[in-house]
């Protein structure tokens, strides 16, 4: 549980840093904004296939 509370923590903070870059003044490269989505949409479909190997797993306890 802690593992994925820490998942949920970091995925929102790279969203974040995603939308809002800490330095305004100074544009972001197009490779770290490139990496940045890439580490994102790779984040959210860890969390999508955790999230539904959970609900799979109690959909399947509750038959026994």
């Amino acid at each position: 549980m802690i593992g994925i509370a820490i998942m949920l923590i970091l995925f929102g903070k790279t969203i974040f840093d995603l939308l809002f870059p800490q330095a305004i003044s100074q544009k972001m490269s197009l490779l770290t904004t490139i990496f940045l989505t890439i580490y994102c949409m790779a984040m959210a479909s860890a969390i999508i296939f955790v999230f539904s190997r959970i609900i799979a797993l109690y959909i399947r306890s509750i038959g026994t």
